[in-house]
């Protein structure tokens, strides 16, 4: 019996563990195909014996479930980028924004483009502009409990309502992704119990709203990557372009349930986050005062 014999029948005769078992040793796995990559010193060569057929049988026993011959799944590919992306922006050094300040964004539709001042605090009068020639929209602050009532986007003199400031930086997000998890959950997704974490639901506009139009801290950030990491059947496309024309690799999730599915196109290099095939995040940045740009 040849050695491609044995290997085929050892596959077909071994039983396959569970897949949560798999896990730490596909990434082992990747780990060493990631490594195989790298420039290396010239080894001899060297016949592979029956041993070795064994363990590589064993191998691919254990990964056959999650990674098919062709290479890793489409959702191990995307959770891995998305895990390089939390490596990247947990490096940065930024600093918290003031609470009198505002989070600015510039983003294009196929509507046309959007600038958005948010309050920090959500106590400052913020204001979105969706075209330099029409009149802006404000977005009033919430102060003691109150907040001034609007008619066409213009506050009305004297008319107020109750209200709660709805802050564009959160300095409490969580920094890891348990507690991400958690965040969300509490936040508008389905009340599940801490155990089954890892396959909460992530609304698409909960994570678009998160990294576009509010401003999170390099860590929080980076757990919101990997949160959105453990999400199930994510995909993951190359060269795809955002609203602008940009192209990046997008990762994409499906609906589940009452849930949105989404995407995000990142920057094939440096991990920021483009925009999506519907978005594009064109400039974003803290301000001091309404109309200010970076």
């Amino acid at each position: 019996m040849d050695e491609i014999q044995l290997l085929r029948r050892m596959v077909a005769e071994t039983d396959l563990p569970e897949p949560e078992t798999l896990a730490p040793v596909r990434e082992r796995l990747l780990a060493a195909a990631r490594a195989e990559n790298r420039p290396r010193t010239r080894r001899r060569g060297r016949r592979l014996t029956i041993a070795g057929v064994v363990g590589l049988a064993a191998a691919i026993a254990a990964v056959v479930v999650l990674t098919p011959f062709g290479g890793p799944s489409p959702t191990a590919e995307a959770a891995e980028v998305l895990r390089r992306a939390a490596d990247v922006v947990r490096g940065l050094q930024e600093t918290a924004p003031r609470a009198d300040q505002f989070v600015y964004t510039k983003t294009e539709h196929p509507d046309g483009v959007r600038e958005a001042w948010q309050s920090v605090d959500g106590t400052g009068d913020g204001m979105i502009r969706n075209d330099p020639s029409e009149e802006p929209a404000w977005l009033m602050g919430c102060r003691n409990g109150k907040k001034q009532l609007t008619k066409g986007g213009r506050p009305m003199p004297g008319r107020f309502e109750d209200c709660t400031p709805q802050p564009a930086y959160r300095p409490d997000m969580p920094t890891d992704v348990a507690a991400m998890l958690v965040f969300l959950n509490r936040n508008g997704l389905d009340d599940l119990d801490d155990s089954s974490a890892n396959d909460r639901p992530v609304n698409g506009d909960d994570v678009a709203y998160l990294l576009t139009e509010s401003y999170l801290s390099p860590q929080s950030r980076a757990a919101l990557f990997e949160a959105l990491a453990l999400v199930p059947d994510l995909t993951l496309e190359q060269d795809e372009k955002d609203a602008a024309g940009r192209r990046g690799v997008k990762i994409s999730w499906p609906d589940i349930g009452d849930h949105r599915g989404g995407d995000l196109i990142l920057d094939a290099e440096t991990y920021t986050v483009l925009g999506s095939e519907d978005t594009a995040v064109l400039a974003r940045g803290v301000v001091d005062q309404v109309g200010q740009r970076p």
